[in-house]
């Protein structure tokens, strides 16, 4: 199905994706590793049909306006992380064994030691 008609689902695709499937262990999306990224773009692809895109006049505007609600999604999914480890007052060990819901501990052990960075 094409982008524009689900972008709903397609930015809560991008955001459950980054949640299960990225680490927030980098400053911005743009720093994300090529492989996650383009790993994110290949799960995507069974789900949204990015040749509407890719063959529109308009192609390059629509890339990077996905390109912006992703980093959006990134930031965002990293902030929910950051505020949930406030939440443990600095008893980071505490921290350490209880990641988020749906987030990999090694992940969120890795974003700690970024947001302690």
């Amino acid at each position: 199905m094409a982008i524009g008609d689900v972008y709903e689902c397609f930015i809560r695709e991008v955001g459950s994706y980054i949640w299960r499937d990225i680490s927030f262990d980098k400053d911005t999306w743009t720093n994300v590793y090529e492989a996650e990224r383009v790993g994110m773009f290949q799960y995507l692809s069974t789900w949204f049909e990015f040749g509407v895109i890719t063959n529109d006049s308009m192609a390059l505007v629509y890339w990077v306006s996905l390109n912006n609600q992703i980093c959006v999604r990134y930031r965002g999914c990293k902030n929910v992380a950051k505020t949930h480890l406030i939440g443990f007052e600095g008893d980071v060990e505490a921290a350490r064994d209880q990641s988020p819901a749906n987030m990999d501990l090694q992940r969120w052990n890795a974003a700690i030691d970024h947001f302690l960075i």
